[in-house]
């Protein structure tokens, strides 16, 4: 009798015929069997139907390997399956079932058009996608139309969401939005990126991922930042205060110790309760740094030392001071200040923003060593009298607001002025930061006819006499100088002439 079963199991296998076990799931041929007990949710069991492509209710090995993304999202408008998209009005009442894709390495979860009150994502997705390298959750909601979303906490509209993650998983990106977490622990070797936006962690968490590259935590509270050292991480961006019943509530966090992450490129830091930050501990490797203080709770300090590596920097606070004189690469700088009275620039600078946001602001503005000097913005300094750009002779795009100065001097450019009605486009290097959320904080105005070099500025004395080519610039020099009636006095080759 035994001898007869071995014969008929034999017979069924060679002919390629799937033995179905109690348990719903194939043997003999790898095969999955497509029912309610694989595939408890009706939409991820349509999805598993969809690439059965003999239709014989079995998902064999190459069918498995069919679907590599796979994308959720909750609306009310044109629901149903398609392709590797559910478009679903009830949501995912388990991902049991998405294991069986043994290629599947993308997942998205997500909402889309006008929202419920809450969602809750079933809490066996991360117990179910441990063959997932990419998984994406997004449930934010930021219509500044709609008061009732306006605060940051209204916008997180996915409720007591679990998250666990340890090295049985292949996850290497993982990305929350608009999620309130109840639990988070994330202990692995191969997770890269963790981005977080707009999410309320909870009092106790576990970041354990010493091969992380990238980390991001932007609009999310937190009360203590608890992530170990991490020696590979090169990009990161903090934002931890939000805005809860139109005040804003502010992470207890004040200190951002860099001695765990030395090796950091690219660093952001906006709306955190952080009053002073050392930047030398990354020294060696730090390339763009972005730093803005919230509205309640200022940045009074911000340490630089000798940065070999950094390149371009945004600084938004209320620092008494900035010295850069030894960033000796450092080529883009932007200070927008309630209180910076003293800036030390290095040699190396070409792009420099200045801006006052009390109209106080810079007294002294020292460009003598400045030869590299290629564009130059000030705005709102009021205390500032003099400008002496005659040693930047690479100068090509100037731009000064509501100054009053005593004396403007510039330089003498092969070019003549007409390259110095450009607009030249900070953005270029600084918004690099902006990739970590796929979002812009560097923004100036596009190029444009009307375009000015002093706007509503005045310069009692107007020091031309650096110019060696007036003849090539005398239209420029009219158009941009002569009309200004702000413009008290020009001096060209030593000779005065009046503005009309």
């Amino acid at each position: 009798m035994r001898k007869l079963v071995k014969n008929v199991l034999a017979m069924l296998i060679v002919g390629g015929t799937a033995v179905v076990m109690g348990n719903g799931t194939a043997s003999a041929s790898n095969g999955i069997g497509i029912n309610e007990q694989n595939f408890p949710d009706a939409q991820i069991r349509q999805i598993a139907t969809q690439y059965d492509s003999n239709k014989d209710q079995i998902l064999d090995t190459s069918e498995q390997k069919k679907l590599t993304e796979l994308i959720v999202i909750e609306t009310t408008e044109n629901t149903g399956v398609q392709g590797n998209v559910i478009r679903t009005a009830k949501g995912i009442t388990a991902f049991k079932g998405v294991e069986y894709f043994a290629e599947l390495k993308s997942i998205s979860v997500g909402r889309s058009g006008k929202p419920q009150s809450s969602y809750k994502i079933a809490s066996d997705l991360f117990q179910y996608t441990k063959q997932v390298k990419t998984i994406r959750v997004n449930y934010a909601y930021a219509d500044p139309v709609d008061a009732k979303y306006k605060d940051s906490d209204k916008r997180m509209l996915a409720k007591n969401t679990s998250i666990v993650i340890d090295d049985s998983m292949q996850c290497e990106s993982l990305s929350l939005e608009g999620v309130q977490v109840q639990k988070m622990q994330i202990v692995s070797k191969k997770m890269k990126k963790l981005l977080i936006k707009t999410c309320n962690l909870p009092d106790e968490y576990t970041i354990n991922t010493p091969n992380l590259q990238t980390l991001g935590l932007k609009e999310t509270y937190v009360k203590k930042l608890q992530y170990g050292k991490m020696d590979k991480l090169k990009y990161l961006s903090l934002g931890l205060n939000v805005i809860q019943n139109g005040k804003e509530k502010a992470s207890p966090v004040t200190v951002l110790d860099l001695q765990k992450n030395k090796n950091i490129a690219e660093l952001s830091v906006t709306g955190c309760r952080i009053n002073k930050l050392d930047l030398s501990p990354t020294n060696k490797t730090l390339r763009l740094a972005s730093v803005t203080q919230s509205g309640k709770y200022p940045i009074k300090q911000v340490r630089l030392g000798k940065m070999a590596a950094l390149k371009g920097l945004s600084v938004s606070a209320k620092c008494a001071a900035i010295d850069a004189s030894k960033c000796s690469r450092l080529n883009t700088l932007e200070c927008a200040s309630y209180g910076i009275f003293k800036v030390k620039l290095p040699k190396s600078v070409q792009y420099l923003t200045l801006t006052s946001l009390d109209k106080k602001g810079c007294k002294s503005l020292k460009l003598s060593n400045c030869k590299k000097l290629k564009a130059l913005k000030v705005i709102g300094c009021k205390k500032l009298k003099t400008i002496n750009l005659a040693k930047c002779s690479k100068l090509y795009s100037l731009k000064l607001k509501g100054l009053a100065l005593k004396r403007l001097t510039l330089p003498n450019n092969k070019n003549g002025l007409k390259t110095w009605l450009k607009n030249y486009d900070f953005a270029e290097v600084l918004d690099k930061q902006a990739r970590l959320f796929e979002d812009t904080d560097y923004v100036y105005e596009p190029a444009s006819p009307n375009y000015k070099i002093l706007q509503n500025t005045s310069v009692k004395v107007l020091d031309l006499s650096r110019l060696t080519k007036v003849k090539h610039a005398k239209t420029t020099l009219k158009k941009a100088f002569l009309k200004n009636k702000n413009v008290k006095k020009v001096v060209i080759s030593h000779s005065h002439l009046h503005a009309m």
